[in-house]
């Protein structure tokens, strides 16, 4: 029944462009008459979904309601590790379904009672669960089961490539950086280490460790700081910061830039993310006005001010050494605000610092 070769088409379309994954399930649930599906990716540190269909509001709800801590359906489905797809009655005996609060006063109502789901297993210890929700009943997911399996083969090959593409992106960005000289890696959004350029693993043991709990930090005051910036994503937006680390005894102080990657909402095989950068202090190079003009399409005036306050020079001492009036400094300043989307003279300094090139 969905072994046509436009549907397995559109599976593999959706490995490379994650936006189809939701017409991948609403396809497949359109046939048994369901009520749409879900598609989860977890980690060690990550946990990842989307909808399709009425099941992507009523999952929603699921979590906002807090189902979501007292729910065994999936680590009982996970535990069962069969290669296949299951139903609600595989993984539970009907007196169970019956005595569960999920199931009586969420699941049922919404009519989302009656499911099948399977888990597939990723080659970087992530695991991707797929299910199709709200059946007509238990008989109705069950005489699906041979269906889905048909093609189970075809969702396991498109979710290993989505996450050897997202991989593939994270190892071109790192590859970049090692060719202006920038030691970087890619780490999972707990802190594990993904994939690093030379540069980086060279810097392996010190000042950056590399263990089972993830990239950790020589300079205790460093590695603390990164670790509450790993905590607080977990409860927000991820947000990026320039930290420093201070040097050993064999190391010249370095600073570290955490830029977070997000990716598409859509994209549950992206993740999160952060690429690292290793800056030595002392050995970075002020950018080149030609390069600030072509970035920020600055005047020629306007990009020798960005030069000064990169050095570290106040406005005051800028307008004297240029023999012009302070006035016109901040004038100049309040055109670089605009130009540059900052609001203020410490924020401007902290973009062109990260502007600076390794020499």
């Amino acid at each position: 029944m969905l072994n046509d070769p436009a549907l397995i088409d559109s599976i593999y379309e959706a490995a490379v462009l994650p936006d189809g994954w939701r017409d991948v399930i609403n396809g497949i649930s359109d046939r048994f008459h369901g009520k749409g599906g879900l598609l989860f990716t977890t980690s060690l540190d990550d946990v990842r979904w989307m909808g399709a269909g009425e099941s992507e509001a009523i999952m929603a709800d699921f979590i906002e309601q807090g189902w979501a801590a007292r729910n065994d359906r999936v680590p009982r489905l996970v535990a069962k590790r069969y290669p296949g797809f299951v139903t609600d009655t595989d993984v539970c005996t009907p007196e169970e379904i019956a005595a569960n609060p999920m199931y009586r006063d969420f699941l049922a109502p919404r009519g989302v009672f009656a499911g099948a789901a399977t888990v597939i297993q990723g080659a970087a210890g992530d695991t991707l669960l797929f299910s199709i929700e709200g059946f007509g009943g238990y008989d109705a997911a069950r005489q699906a089961i041979p269906h889905l399996d048909a093609i189970r083969p075809h969702l396991a090959r498109a979710a290993m490539l989505s996450s050897q593409i997202h991989l593939e992106r994270a190892k071109a960005a790192t590859a970049a950086m090692q060719m202006i000289g920038a030691p970087a890696a890619f780490v999972s959004a707990g802190g594990r280490l993904r994939c690093a350029n030379a540069l980086f693993e060279g810097m392996l043991g010190d000042p950056v460790l590399d263990g089972p709990g993830g990239i950790r930090f020589a300079d205790p005051q460093a590695d603390s700081r990164f670790r509450a910036l790993l905590q607080g994503a977990g409860k927000g937006a991820p947000v990026g910061l320039s930290i420093p680390i201070r040097p050993g005894p064999e190391q010249s102080a370095a600073v570290l830039h955490v830029l977070p990657v997000t990716g598409s909402a859509r994209d549950v095989f992206l993740g999160g993310g952060y690429i690292l950068v290793l800056t030595r202090a002392g050995v970075s190079k002020q950018p080149q006005a030609d390069v600030l003009q072509a970035l920020f399409d600055l005047t020629p005036a306007e990009a020798r001010l960005c030069r000064a306050l990169s050095s570290g020079e106040a406005p005051d001492g800028i307008a004297a050494s240029f023999g012009i009036a302070t006035s016109t400094i901040r004038s100049q300043l309040k055109s670089l605000f605009a130009k540059m989307g900052v609001n203020r003279q410490a924020q401007l300094v902290a973009l062109l610092a990260t502007l600076t090139l390794p020499g």
